[in-house]
């Protein structure tokens, strides 16, 4: 009798344990699903902000498909228009820096050429950013987590849509980017070196604002957009802006001795500068209508690009220019 007394007490023991543990795993994953609900309601609240979940799993598979299909073609076609360069153009006439100037703008049409296809090929623009995660048992690192849209916001910027983390328009024009500054630096280190006593003091400074203002890319290239809540990223991110935009631009009218066509390129370079903040300050932020958003999107983003093949053609000839 003592013994059954004792094997029931254990057997009770171990279904009320039993019982105690699918209790905790029922709360805990009420728990976190109420936690869940919680983050996405808050998300969903925030300005209609919400989780990009709209594509189907197929259509983003071949959307991801085609976009490895047009890197290899971009890939394929610079290397061929470089190896031309380099092999083709060369005269008596041609120097090194000719050379580099041309690999620069080849490096600035292969962006724009994926940048208006994206710009031009989409339907509905609007505002986008990544949250990040960090991943564990990894130190100083973190991936995307997911994306934000907000389909009654608009996106006003060339950078909001290009320094999206993890995108590969953002891979595209970081690399770009510090292309860019690569190539300019070395060009007017290696003209310092050769002309460090015959340089003029007009190209001297016209060479130092140039290193200044390439630096503006690589700013562009280091500092991703967060979301709009990231002061810091988004601080450091836009001082590019002043570098690229006036500087450059103003570094090849100082060395080109304000010819016609470095006053027409500081001049147009002005007008559309000031053009983009007028419309993008007096146009609506949001709106519920859809196509309104697509179209305030789409020309806020064409007139900062126009503005910005100013400073790329600035670069360009400037590199072109140097002896």
């Amino acid at each position: 009798l003592a013994t059954e007394m004792a094997e029931n007490e254990k057997h009770h023991v171990a279904d009320a344990s039993s019982q105690v543990s699918n209790d905790y795993d029922i709360n805990h994953n009420e728990n976190k699903q109420s936690e869940t609900n919680a983050i996405m309601t808050n998300v969903e609240s925030n300005n209609n902000e919400i989780p990009d979940n709209t594509m189907s799993l197929e259509s983003s598979r071949k959307m991801v498909r085609r976009t490895r299909l047009i890197k290899v073609f971009n890939t394929v076609i610079f290397l061929l228009i470089l190896i031309i360069i380099l092999t083709v153009v060369p005269g008596e006439k041609t120097t090194g820096y000719h050379l580099v100037a041309y690999t620069i703008g080849l490096n600035y049409l292969v962006g724009a050429g994926y940048f208006l296809s994206i710009l031009f090929g989409s339907k509905h623009l609007h505002l986008i950013y990544v949250k990040r995660k960090h991943i564990e048992g990894f130190n100083n690192f973190v991936a995307p987590q997911c994306t934000i849209v907000d389909k009654e916001h608009t996106i006003k910027s060339v950078s909001a849509l290009t320094a999206t983390f993890g995108s590969n328009i953002h891979g595209l024009f970081s690399r770009s980017a510090y292309a860019s500054v690569g190539a300019a630096f070395t060009a007017i280190i290696i003209q310092f070196n050769e002309n460090e006593t015959s340089l003029e003091t007009k190209d001297r400074i016209a060479s130092i604002l140039m290193i200044i203002g390439i630096f503006g890319n690589g700013l562009y290239g280091t500092w991703e957009l967060e979301g709009p809540n990231n002061y810091l990223s988004t601080m450091m991110h836009y001082s590019c802006a002043p570098l690229i935009f006036i500087l450059q631009t103003l570094a090849y009218a100082i060395k080109a001795d304000w010819s016609v066509l470095s006053i027409v390129l500081f001049a147009v370079g002005l007008v559309l500068d000031i053009f983009y903040v007028i419309i993008l300050y007096r146009l609506p932020e949001t709106s519920k209508n859809l196509k309104e958003v697509h179209k305030i999107s789409f020309w806020c983003i064409t007139s900062e690009f126009a503005a910005l093949t100013i400073p790329c053609f600035s670069v360009v000839l400037f590199v072109y220019g140097l002896k």
